[in-house]
């Protein structure tokens, strides 16, 4: 092989060497953005799974029977059922 054609192939393996150096550069980069990204989608379902839980013990806290009936008491002002207060109707024959 001639000196020129030595030359050029040197500049040829040095040209593919910067090219794949930015390429690996390109892609490492890329990897850290999405591992910072998958990080704060977790951090974002951490949340929320604390904030579904938070609201299911509400949802259940509010669920029951006692915190019904007292709420519907006390805005409402509703009395509970008595022998004395019902009226039954009968249908005409």
């Amino acid at each position: 092989m001639s000196s020129s054609s030595l030359a050029r192939l040197n500049v040829l393996m040095a040209a593919l060497l910067v090219v794949a150096a930015l390429l690996l550069v390109t892609s490492q980069h890329r990897a850290r953005k999405l591992s910072i990204e998958l990080e704060r989608a977790q951090g974002q379902m951490r949340e929320l799974d604390v904030r579904y839980s938070q609201l299911q013990m509400e949802i259940s806290k509010l669920a029951k029977t006692s915190l019904i009936d007292s709420r519907v008491r006390k805005e409402l002002k509703m009395i509970p059922l008595s022998p004395e207060r019902t009226l039954y109707l009968k249908e005409p024959n």
